[in-house]
């Protein structure tokens, strides 16, 4: 009996072994989704700052795709379509080796699709659930005010509260479940840009050890590190580049003046759905002395297709303040390095003493308040 049980753990032993180390298969089906290839990427777990892109082929809404990951631990994929040209919010699901996942929702929420098929999707579509209500509220808003052409630099109450109650959602939904991945996840994506890092410390801490350490927690830790070194009170480092016309640029130059780091790219979603919001601040903010410095960060092979890509950028989203590429005069000044940015996009708020007031990492998801933009309207007020 003794030797039937050792022989029957020693297959399980091995089954697990093979689905932690084989490959992973994503089955998927998103109703009245076009034809055609989406972006597929993932963070890399031994590097956070490192993407991985994809795509993945789509017909009559089908989608399969398997490969390996690079070591076993879970990551999010995300899936990614456009709408009116724009990235618009993308699907996200866990992925590990070994996984046999099936994803199932409708083009008009895809991120709202559900995975099936392990333990981290299934607490991830408890995330998912709690979210919708607000979710649905504020994307047929924003889809009114589009159709509408409407400009406002005023966000409607009705979204504002939209987006506080899905805040306060998201933070009790941490604080409820600490032992889930998707509890770092919205932590690290969703919820540390709307806090101070006093703020960010208390809620981290009460994750478990092991979701401490996941992939998402990482990055909270790193955002620690960063500020620590580059954040709040810490003296602007100087640079020196070309703008957009081929005119030197210094940070010296703006001495005594508010100034906006916006460290963005072309292939970012994120950055390039923020931009109409940056637009927004620009013209509330630009006659009180605030400034804005763009500074891309392209990933082509070399320089003159990163500026190809960059200036079609600017072009395409009409971005009327100074900007620079990073790439452009980067052995002389690397700006990214140069801060500690490894996310995108961030945001660094220069006061008028030449001294860090802000850090600010994350697009405004239109789920939240933007963290700068409170702390701009508070330093005006004053």
């Amino acid at each position: 009996m003794k030797k039937l049980m050792l022989i029957c753990w020693s297959i399980l032993s091995a089954y697990s072994v093979s689905a932690q180390s084989g490959t992973y298969t994503i089955k998927g089906y998103i109703e009245n989704l076009p034809d055609g290839k989406l972006m597929l990427m993932h963070r890399n777990p031994m590097d956070s700052k490192v993407l991985v892109p994809d795509s993945v082929e789509i017909t009559s809404g089908v989608f399969e795709i398997s490969g390996k990951v690079e070591n076993n631990e879970p990551v999010i994929f995300v899936i990614q379509k456009k709408e009116n040209g724009m990235p618009a919010s993308p699907l996200r699901f866990f992925v590990q080796n070994g996984d046999r996942l099936t994803v199932k929702g409708v083009a008009s929420e895809m991120d709202m699709a559900l995975c099936t098929g392990s333990k981290y999707n299934d607490e991830l579509n408890q995330l998912k659930a709690m979210e919708r209500p607000e979710q649905r509220y504020l994307m047929n808003e924003f889809k009114k005010m589009a159709e509408s052409g409407e400009q406002s630099t005023e966000t409607p109450p009705g979204i504002t509260a939209a987006q506080k109650l899905l805040l306060e959602n998201r933070i009790a939904f941490i604080k409820n479940h600490p032992e889930f991945l998707a509890s770092a996840l919205t932590l690290a994506l969703d919820v540390q840009n709307t806090m101070t890092d006093e703020e960010l410390a208390a809620l981290y801490q009460k994750l478990t050890p092991a979701v401490k350490n996941s992939q998402y927690g990482r990055m909270i830790q790193e955002r620690f590190a960063e500020t620590k070194k580059f954040g709040e009170g810490a003296v602007a480092i100087p640079f020196t580049k070309k703008d957009l016309n081929g005119k030197t640029v210094s940070l010296s130059d703006f001495k005594g003046k508010y100034v906006i780091l916006d460290f963005w790219g072309s292939w970012c979603g994120p950055c390039r759905q923020n931009n109409p919001h940056m637009k927004d601040l620009y013209e509330k903010y630009k006659d009180k002395g605030v400034n804005i410095i763009g500074i891309a960060n392209e990933k082509k092979g070399s320089l003159a297709e990163n500026m190809k890509i960059w200036k079609e950028a600017v072009k395409e989203d009409n971005l009327p303040w100074i900007q620079i590429l990073n790439e452009e005069g980067i052995e002389q000044f690397n700006v990214t390095e140069l801060y500690g940015v490894n996310a995108f996009p961030t945001k660094i708020l220069i006061g008028l003493d030449g001294k860090v007031i802000g850090r600010y990492i994350g697009g405004n998801s239109k789920n939240a308040p933007d963290p700068l933009e409170v702390k701009l309207k508070e330093i005006m007020s004053e």
